[in-house]
């Protein structure tokens, strides 16, 4: 066929559209990310020399759970066995 009229303009915003949104994805957002951390840092000590104590990170990891690294704790390994019905608490 000929050309159509209407897909090209389509084809060109949809272009567009992709590359901008990956632009504010990978390289705004995260400065933006930075630029909040910034802010609360300073903010903290300023907050600081007057008395105010805060953390300094606005977004913290938490430490990995491995499973098996913790403790082993008494009631967590403590089996108990269900009660029938008319027996006596201990």
């Amino acid at each position: 066929g000929g050309k159509d009229f209407f897909v090209a303009p389509l084809a060109l915003s949809f272009g567009y559209g992709l590359i901008f949104a990956t632009i504010i994805t990978l390289i705004l957002v995260p400065c933006f990310y930075y630029i909040a951390e910034d802010l609360k840092g300073g903010a903290a000590k300023i907050l600081g020399k007057v008395g105010i104590t805060m953390g300094d990170t606005l977004y913290e990891c938490p430490e990995p759970r491995v499973p098996g690294s913790e403790p082993e704790t008494e009631e967590k390994t403590k089996v108990t066995k269900p009660r029938q019905k008319g027996a006596k608490k201990e």
